[in-house]
C-alpha cells in the first residue's frame, strides 16, 4: 500500500481497499493493523500526516472498531516526528472528524514554541511535495527514492535555521 496518499483514493490502495469494504459487509467486528512510519528508516522524513486524517475516517465510515496505529518498533530512540506521530494519530482515532493540519498546529505551539511556525512549514513543504508531484512512499520506502531533491533539503536546513534561532534563548 501506499501511505503518502490516502487508501480511499489512491490506485495503489485499490485492492486493500476493495478487501476492507468486502469485511465491512459481512463481519460485525473490524479491527486494523496500521502502520504509520518508515519502518526501513525510523529517521526518514514520512509525510503522511494527511493520508493519517483520511485514512482514519475511511475505517471509521466503514465502522471498524479499533485501528492499531503502529509506531516505532525496537528502535528505543524515537524516529522522523515520534511524538507528534503518536499524539495525531491518538487524536484522530478518538475523533475522526478532526483536521490533522489543526491538530498538528495544537501540538507544534505546544511543543516548540516559538519554534512552531517554521516546523509547520516543514511538514507541510513535505506533505505538499508528495501530493502534487505524486510520490507514493511505503513502510519500507528507501530514502534513496529521490525526493528529498537538493532543492527540498536546501529548504528544509533553511527552515530547522529559522526554528533553531527562534529558540536560541
Amino acid at each position: 500500500c501506499c501511505d503518502s496518499h490516502p487508501i480511499a483514493t489512491c490506485s495503489l490502495n485499490a485492492d486493500y481497499r476493495r478487501r476492507a469494504m468486502a469485511w465491512s459487509k459481512i463481519c460485525q467486528h473490524l479491527c486494523a493493523w496500521h502502520y504509520i512510519v518508515d519502518f526501513a528508516h525510523y529517521y526518514n522524513p514520512f509525510p503522511n500526516f494527511r493520508a493519517m486524517e483520511a485514512d482514519f475516517a475511511f475505517y471509521h465510515r466503514l465502522g471498524f472498531e479499533g485501528v492499531f496505529a503502529q509506531a516505532m518498533g525496537q528502535s528505543g530512540g524515537g524516529g522522523e516526528f515520534s511524538l507528534l506521530r503518536g499524539y495525531l494519530a491518538s487524536e484522530l482515532l478518538k475523533d475522526s472528524s478532526q483536521k490533522a493540519e489543526e491538530v498538528i498546529q495544537g501540538f507544534l505551539e505546544g511543543y516548540y514554541g516559538s519554534a512552531a511556525e517554521p516546523i509547520g512549514d516543514y511538514i507541510t513543504m513535505l506533505h505538499d511535495k508528495v501530493q502534487k508531484e505524486n510520490i507514493h512512499m511505503h513502510l519500507y520506502t528507501n530514502p534513496a527514492q529521490g525526493y528529498l531533491s537538493d532543492e527540498v533539503l536546501a529548504r528544509a536546513d533553511a527552515l530547522f535555521d529559522r526554528a533553531e534561532a527562534a529558540v536560541q534563548d
